[in-house]
């Protein structure tokens, strides 16, 4: 099942396009601190599950074909 998962991302995200919007998400996402001082836990959670999503897309666009 993974394996059919990493060639979906891999359709979706491995052209101009898809290159486009995953740099974007890097900014916003995995740039950006989770944590600020006085920012309700709440958010910091929220946060680090979007970060934790591109992470998983962009380590699934880096596996190598089997």
């Amino acid at each position: 099942m993974i394996s059919d998962e990493v060639d979906l991302v891999k359709a979706v995200f491995g052209n101009q396009n898809g290159e486009k919007l995953l740099e974007i998400w890097r900014q916003v996402y995995i740039n950006r601190p989770s944590y600020e001082p006085g920012r309700p836990s709440e958010d910091c959670i929220y946060f680090e599950g979007q970060r934790s999503q591109v992470l998983s897309i962009l380590q699934m666009m880096e596996m190598k074909d089997e």
